[in-house]
């Protein structure tokens, strides 16, 4: 399993701005309200109407009537708050285990007990971070962007998997006793998962006793 802190984020958003310098003269919406594809949002002195490209929320609008607007000044912001998903963002070593259709638990700290499920939809990377995406199965009713959930994904699932404690693990070799003497083998890691990782092509063996700081 990885484990790591998601955020909510909306599928669909939308930051109006301007070209040119404009002074607003008629706002047509209010900050936190439900607006329908096509309804009036704002009218400028150059005689440009906007309309809502999407039916959504307005999240952000910091202007009032009169006030002017510098070109590339976001005026307004639109969400989608009934169709969002979870963006995780993973070290190197994590998202090197990510792929698309993983299976993903999830909890709110707020709606604990509550489990939810999703899957990973895409794994991409941006700005020299790692960034994975979760949908979510049926996202709970009040969720909305910028939330934080806790996600486990399942990234590898194995019967009888041979498990050894991570901290065992010293420079890739284990130290161990095999038939009464002691000594070093290389460690062939697949999965890891928390304090435990799974050893591949028998390096270690079931009857092996691990040695750690000396002792067993």
């Amino acid at each position: 399993m990885v484990y790591s802190l998601g955020t909510v984020k909306s599928e669909r958003v939308y930051h109006l701005k301007l070209g040119v310098t404009s002074s607003i003269r008629k706002l047509y919406v209010k900050e936190g309200q439900e607006v329908k594809e096509g309804s009036d949002l704002l009218y400028t002195d150059t005689g440009t109407l906007f309309k809502a490209p999407f039916s959504g929320t307005v999240t952000t609008l910091p202007y009032q009537e009169g006030e002017v607007v510098m070109p590339g000044t976001p005026i307004l912001t639109i969400m989608d708050l009934k169709r969002t998903y979870i963006l995780l963002s993973l070290d190197q070593d994590s998202v090197l285990r990510m792929r698309p259709g993983q299976r993903a638990e999830l909890s709110f700290e707020t709606i604990r007990g509550n489990k939810l499920t999703g899957k990973i939809d895409r794994v991409y990377p941006s700005d020299g971070q790692f960034y994975v995406t979760v949908d979510v199965d049926s996202m709970p009713e009040g969720v909305l962007p910028e939330m934080t959930a806790d996600v486990a994904v399942e990234v590898a699932k194995k019967e009888k998997a041979l498990l050894v404690p991570v901290k065992s693990i010293i420079k890739g070799r284990i130290h161990l006793i095999r038939s009464g003497k002691k000594l070093w083998v290389d460690a062939k890691v697949g999965a890891v998962d928390g304090e435990w990782c799974e050893v591949l092509e028998n390096s270690v063996l079931e009857s092996d006793s691990i040695l750690m700081n000396g002792n067993r």
